[in-house]
């Protein structure tokens, strides 16, 4: 895991996965990256892959997760999404926190 970036206010960052060279996230990531609902995020990347600005197959992975719920351990396909894909929701979703995401991509470049 590793750290994507904090904001101006020295919020804490949220953690990321790391592998294949690029960061991915899940929807739920993002929703928290962006301090957005998960639902938002959903919205967003449906009209992304429905325009053709990226296509699905080439920024999102599926990885299976065991979460613990109770005494149960339950298997869950997960999906993960890459840096292209957060940068596209990125630029979509209107928050605060999402407006200080670009700005930092704009000076980390």
């Amino acid at each position: 895991m590793s750290n994507l970036f904090s904001t101006q206010t020295r919020e804490k960052g949220i953690e990321v996965s790391y592998e294949d060279e690029n960061l991915w996230l899940t929807q739920k990531m993002m929703a928290e990256l962006f301090q957005v609902t998960p639902q938002n995020i959903t919205i967003h990347l449906q009209a992304i892959y429905q325009e053709g600005e990226l296509h699905e197959g080439a920024t999102c992975k599926g990885s299976l997760q065991v979460q613990k719920e109770g005494q149960s351990e339950i298997s869950r396909q997960l999906k993960f999404y890459n840096l292209d894909a957060v940068i596209s929701v990125g630029y979509r979703v209107n928050s605060k926190r999402a407006t200080e995401f670009r700005q930092w991509g704009n000076t980390s470049s």
